[in-house]
């Protein structure tokens, strides 16, 4: 499988720049905008809103893995 980083960033604490600044541009790490990709959002929201009795872990793999790179870290950055 290949590596996921997830950066979880607190309020005014320059996610939002970093999203649009920094993590576009870094030539070695595959970012996953959430803001240009339904499936990486809907990935997200199942993370953060699913009551964890009822999470389908099958289901929420299924909705990331084709967007994985296997040659660069992948990275999902969330102010959730």
């Amino acid at each position: 499988m290949p590596k996921v980083i997830f950066h979880i960033g607190l309020h005014k604490t320059g996610t939002i720049t970093l999203q649009k600044e920094l993590y576009p541009v870094c030539p070695k790490l595959h970012f996953l905008d959430q803001t240009k990709d339904e499936d990486i959002r809907n990935f997200e929201l199942t993370l953060i809103s699913v009551d964890p009795i009822y999470f389908d872990q099958q289901k929420t793999i299924k909705l990331i893995k084709p967007k994985l790179s296997k040659q660069y870290p992948n990275l999902i950055s969330s102010e959730a």
